[in-house]
């Protein structure tokens, strides 16, 4: 491991027993929701996070609901800013059975806006301004602005992330004039770091830095490590672009050990790639090789795949309540948009008859992969897979067969694949897997067990057993033209011409010195 990795290998998810969260213990509430919030505050979110899970337990056993919620909002923020979600949350189920069931409280707008927050976190940002939109309306209902300075916050932020810079401006003006008002430092802090993070995006760098100076001023008043980090971050960004790159260096490096010493790892990852960045810019690639490393590592830990899916599993289950019984109509009305968009963006992505991703979505998908290498490196492959002699199928059993025979061949390809490999139908009798982080050689592996696994199989199709084989072509990005979606999946379908000129039912790759050759 790297001298830089080695201070990250730490995990933050087994913390030491602690005599305190002994289950035969004596619960002092009091006690745990003081430590807790402390702990949080100063960045120990290994020791937090067993008090917050400590407190919920309590709380839920003893039925105090608008206490369970303020403390489950809590424990998101320690995941956020920690930037490691579990692959479940069992607070999340309660949470949200709460919600549908309690009056308007200050509790249940908070848990609105976290709720609203983890679907920003997810990139739905409609979705999480719907949540939004209901926290505030309940703070209306009960004419409380306590809640005002990190609402519009959130609001800002998500506005931001749609390029809606005039509403996000807006938005950051009220939670700064609202922060104002109850003279918290470390809500001060947060909004004059989004406050410089929007500034610097309308390049406004005289501006943003005067923000991240009093963020950092009133993160260190309040002895917060996480917007300490943000707005070195911030600063670091202004002076790069100001052509300080020393001095942007020497800041970012700040950022960096504070992070790694506080597990913050979603801020970690975003200092480590600035880094990386940076120093690769001024030729020092074995320190940007290294930076680039922790960078993968800690970008794969932010993972909110497994979170999601629980999510969106509760959602569907209608365990989900965004709306409080006075509103039923407008809930359903949410919700019919909500199931309306999803089937849409079903039939936009997906082919119909096999369920697997339609050409479209597969070339954003491919794009997005692409980009990302120019960027990171990455080895990334393609295959084009056409089943040989598929209208004698079509002629000799009819196209319901030939439909059954697509189906069939999709499945055993899905299942032929890696997790995180990218099956799509092409078109026809034609399929094309894109196989992130994948050099030629294990390409060339992946694509053998494919064209074995179609070999094997035997479809039964009414008194018929039909037996089938597949062509395969592979490509690499890097001996593709300027690393571009076309040329790779061009250069994978010549393959796919060649392995069609060697007899069919095999597997040919690309090569740049003889393309239409073996």
């Amino acid at each position: 491991m790297s001298t830089l990795a080695t201070e990250l290998s730490e995990p933050i998810y087994e913390p030491p027993t602690l005599t305190l969260l002994d289950a035969s213990a004596p619960v002092d509430f009091a006690y745990l929701q003081i430590e807790s919030a402390r702990l949080l505050r100063t960045c120990q979110y290994e020791l937090a996070l067993p008090y917050t899970l400590a407190l919920l337990d309590s709380l839920k056993q003893l039925g105090n609901n608008n206490a369970y919620l303020s403390a489950f909002c809590q424990l998101m923020t320690i995941y956020e800013q920690a930037g490691i979600f579990p692959n479940y949350v069992e607070s999340l189920s309660f949470a949200i059975e709460i919600l549908g069931e309690s009056a308007p409280a200050v509790e249940i707008a908070q848990t609105n806006l976290a709720i609203g927050r983890l679907y920003h976190l997810l990139e739905d940002f409609d979705q999480a301004q719907i949540y939004y939109a209901k926290s505030f309306e309940i703070q209306r209902h009960l004419l409380s602005d306590v809640l005002s300075p990190i609402s519009y916050r959130y609001m800002a932020e998500t506005y931001a992330a749609k390029d809606e810079m005039p509403e996000a401006l807006e938005s950051i003006g009220k939670s700064i004039h609202a922060c104002n008002q109850v003279q918290n430092p470390l809500l001060i802090a947060s909004s004059m770091n989004t406050f410089g993070d929007l500034l610097i995006v309308n390049n406004q760098m005289n501006g943003a830095n005067r923000k991240f100076t009093l963020g950092l001023q009133a993160a260190q008043t309040a002895a917060n490590p996480y917007e300490r980090i943000r707005a070195l971050i911030g600063l670091g960004i202004i002076h790069f672009k100001q052509n300080k790159v020393d001095l942007a260096l020497s800041i970012w490096q700040q950022a960096y050990s504070l992070a790694a010493r506080h597990h913050c790892h979603s801020l970690l990852a975003k200092v480590t790639r600035v880094l990386a960045t940076t120093h690769k810019l001024q030729e020092s690639y074995k320190v940007a090789s290294e930076y680039f490393e922790i960078f993968i590592q800690e970008d794969k830990l932010l993972s909110l795949q497994s979170f999601a899916t629980q999510l969106r599993n509760l959602e569907s289950s209608q365990k989900i309540e965004i709306i409080n019984r006075r509103n039923l109509q407008l809930r359903h009305e949410i919700q019919e948009r909500m199931k309306s968009q999803a089937e849409l963006e079903v039939l936009a992505t997906t082919d119909p008859m096999t369920g697997l991703f339609n050409r479209r979505h597969f070339f954003t998908l491919t794009e997005h992969w692409c980009e990302n290498a120019t960027e990171i490196p990455l080895e990334i492959s393609a295959m084009m897979i056409d089943i040989d002699h598929f209208k004698r199928i079509n002629d000799e059993y009819g196209h319901p067969a030939g439909d059954e025979v697509l189906i069939k061949v999709a499945q055993a390809i899905q299942n032929a694949l890696r997790t995180d490999d990218i099956l799509c139908r092409y078109g026809g009798e034609e399929f094309s897997i894109l196989l992130p982080n994948t050099n030629l050689m294990a390409a060339q592996q992946v694509a053998e067990r494919v064209r074995q696994t179609v070999e094997n199989m035997k479809i039964y199709y009414e008194d018929h057993v039909i037996q089938l084989t597949v062509s395969i072509g592979v490509a690499d990005l890097l001996n593709s033209p300027k690393h571009s979606v076309m040329g790779l999946l061009g250069h994978a379908d010549q393959a796919l011409f060649k392995a069609k000129h060697k007899g069919r039912n095999c597997c040919a790759v690309f090569s740049s010195q003889n393309p239409s050759q073996d």
